[in-house]
């Protein structure tokens, strides 16, 4: 029997979504939890699908997608009240599919239905054909020798849009979830890439990194890394120092929430931003500018 986990703290909500999808679909079995502990205590690799609530404690569902990518599919359900997740955030951190709530029942039933029936496993195995292996192992071929723009087959002069663009395309094509199940060799390729891929749109897509990768490729055209190690000057973008680009959306949120005196919602992002990027001066630096606000 095919089993479906559901995870989300408002116990009413998640026993009628449970009591609604059992009565709309057979031959499944639905579990449900409300808390972390509870979710360690599962064996995931037994569930196809997971339902997973935006509407947790602050920053638990980032911290919770690592360990329920033992899942092959994940729905994200997006509740209006919960910490904002877009549609790119939530497909780079490994989420299937998005519902908004309250949720349109025929048509989460009839996505639902689909992905039940599929063999995602199996589906995935019969793509990796040998052009597919042979391009992967040509891209793997030039991290070493290939610039960050040769890497995402791009000119020096490609747009943030295009870049971010390359990016998706490779961390998609070649995530490394997607071959778990296959032979340890194009396991290690993949990671290989995705790690090399990060570095690259960590730079590229980072203005003040960018000038100074761009600036030195111009002097040594055969440069292939940036130096992490040099300080830069982010006077002008204290954002800049933040390294995820995630947690920057959210320091950008807090910041915009800030300029329109929505101090509770500013610190809900920063909590998020400081949970992911512990210690990030200008972070504390807008953390301290909120709570005293709040409390004035």
């Amino acid at each position: 029997m095919t089993k479906i986990l559901v995870f989300m703290k408002d116990e009413k909500f998640r026993k009628g979504l449970k009591n609604f999808i059992e009565k709309s679909i057979k031959n499944i079995e639905i579990e449900t939890i409300g808390s972390v502990e509870e979710l360690l205590l599962k064996k995931l690799k037994d569930f196809k699908i997971l339902l997973l609530s935006s509407h947790l404690k602050e920053g638990s569902w980032l911290r919770v997608i690592p360990i329920v990518k033992q899942i092959s599919t994940i729905f994200l359900l997006r509740f209006p009240d919960s910490v904002e997740v877009n549609n790119e955030i939530a497909k780079r951190y490994g989420i299937t599919k998005v519902f908004d709530t309250p949720l349109k029942k025929k048509d989460f039933l009839i996505t639902l239905n689909e992905y039940l029936k599929q063999d995602t496993n199996i589906s995935f195995k019969s793509a990796l054909t040998k052009n597919f292996i042979k391009t992967m192992k040509e891209v793997y071929e030039k991290i070493e020798t290939s610039n960050y723009y040769d890497f995402f087959g791009l000119k020096t002069t490609a747009s943030r849009k295009e870049i971010k663009q390359a990016y998706m395309e490779i961390a998609k094509k070649y995530h490394p979830d997607k071959f778990r199940k296959v032979q340890s060799e194009l396991k290690m390729i993949s990671y290989e890439i995705a790690k090399r891929a990060n570095e690259a749109f960590a730079v590229l897509n980072h203005p003040n990194r960018k000038r100074v990768y761009d600036e030195a490729l111009k002097k040594n055209p055969k440069l292939t890394r940036f130096d992490f190690k040099i300080k830069l000057n982010y006077s002008d973008n204290p954002e800049d120092t933040i390294q995820n680009e995630q947690v920057r959306r959210f320091v950008l949120l807090a910041v915009k929430a800030i300029k329109f005196g929505d101090f509770k919602q500013a610190k809900t992002q920063l909590s998020l931003a400081n949970s992911m990027e512990p210690g990030n001066a200008y972070i504390q630096e807008l953390i301290q500018k909120v709570e005293k606000n709040l409390k004035n």
